[in-house]
């Protein structure tokens, strides 16, 4: 089948086609789109996937993936960290949506340590950055003064990664100080 797809400056092949008439459906039907909130959850990690794919190509399947998340942030955040890394052009723009999910979602540490198993080290840094403040808030709670310096530490890299060495200094101040 794949000499129904000739080769060109953009290799067309049947998963972008699908994108090319999914992504104008969604965004030119707000009903329709609407409906993405009801899918069953086997279906979701899929869907996400292939928005994190057309995203390279069609940045309007951005704000999908991130409704999509926004439904149910605690659970299905790991599957779209998973569906960003997959990804190529632009992941930075779903790292970005995803951090500003997390940022505003409240996490349980349950939750929040099962997202960060998904977050590999050198991936995703705006998304490990907003995991990493969001427990260090709940380790300033209910954690213990070990547990806080470590968080600190680990919040200083991610803060690092993103190129911001003043805060990671701060962070890092504070954790040596405890």
């Amino acid at each position: 089948p794949f000499h129904l797809y000739p080769p060109g400056p953009i290799r067309i092949q049947p998963g972008m086609l699908a994108e090319w008439f999914l992504i104008p459906q969604l965004t030119s039907a707000p009903g329709l789109a609407g409906r993405l909130d009801s899918l069953a959850g086997h279906d979701i990690p899929a869907l996400l996937t292939l928005l994190a794919h057309a995203s390279d190509h069609m940045p309007a399947a951005v704000p999908l993936y991130a409704r999509l998340i926004q439904a149910d942030p605690a659970a299905l955040a790991a599957a779209g960290a998973d569906a960003a890394l997959t990804a190529r052009t632009a992941r930075p723009l779903l790292d970005a949506a995803l951090a500003t999910l997390v940022t505003s979602t409240h996490w349980s540490p349950d939750a929040l340590a099962d997202l960060n198993r998904h977050l590999s080290e050198g991936t995703l840094p705006r998304t490990r950055a907003a995991v990493s403040a969001a427990t260090v808030h709940h380790i300033r709670e209910t954690g213990t003064r070990e547990d806080l310096a470590d968080a600190l530490l680990r919040y200083g890299v991610s803060l690092r990664d993103l190129g911001r060495h003043q805060e990671a200094l701060a962070d890092d101040e504070e954790a040596l100080a405890l």
